[in-house]
């Protein structure tokens, strides 16, 4: 696949409710053979969520592993990922968006950050570094893992890797056909860029194309919510 071939994020990732707060703790070792300088390779995630019921709203804590992917991981990620898009875009889009091939492919270029849950892979990013910038893309979280606040959590995560690898600028595409992405984009500090094509390896039912967007990765990481 070409490296066009990313990246979305679902808005209703987002935590719910402005009270939700994460927790970090963060074991502090080598990434892997290819990057020895990298550290932070595991983080542990606890975020307090509201849970919406029939009849209440109550607190939900839950847990996450967020560590680098293995070449092992490659078809759990291949399924999460086909599973997140294929909700997200069947409307323009039929198949799979990515196979088990191309995500081995992906694996020698840069990481993959796995999110889990007791074990079960249920969120995905890819990260490459490309010198003092980064590209980020095939965000996605399995639609039985949706409405968590898990795509913030994961663009969190990705997004300190790259700093932590002296990135300077974190790079992405969305989808145009995805008229929500941008606004959720924004709100984490990236603008409009430019536009590409989309990959001509993809059959679509209708005409799109990728917006480019890119954001400064400073230290400051306040976002709006």
């Amino acid at each position: 696949m070409q490296d066009t071939d990313i990246d979305e994020s679902f808005p209703e990732l987002l935590p719910v409710g402005e009270g939700s707060a994460c927790s970090v703790l963060a074991e502090r070792k080598c990434a892997n053979s290819r990057s020895p300088f990298i550290v932070a390779a595991s983080l542990r995630l606890t975020w307090d969520f509201k849970w919406l019921t029939e009849t209440s709203i109550v607190a939900l804590p839950v847990l996450f592993e967020v560590r680098i992917a293995q070449l092992e991981d490659a078809e759990r990620i291949t399924s999460v990922i086909n599973s997140a898009f294929r909700r997200a875009e069947e409307f323009f889009i039929d198949g799979d968006r990515i196979d088990v091939e191309s995500v081995r492919n992906f694996l020698n270029t840069g990481n993959f950050l796995l999110a889990e849950r007791e074990d079960v892979l249920v969120g995905c990013v890819y990260v490459e570094p490309r010198g003092n910038r980064a590209y980020l893309g095939l965000l996605a979280v399995d639609p039985a893992g949706q409405n968590f606040g898990l795509g913030s959590l994961l663009m969190d995560a990705a997004e300190d890797y790259c700093r932590e690898l002296s990135c300077r600028f974190m790079d992405i595409y969305v989808v145009n056909l995805r008229e929500d992405l941008p606004g959720f984009y924004r709100r984490r500090g990236y603008v409009e860029t430019g536009t590409s094509p989309f990959p001509s390896d993809l059959n679509t039912k209708l005409p799109v194309h990728f917006i480019e967007m890119s954001k400064p990765l400073g230290e400051d990481k306040e976002v709006k919510r």
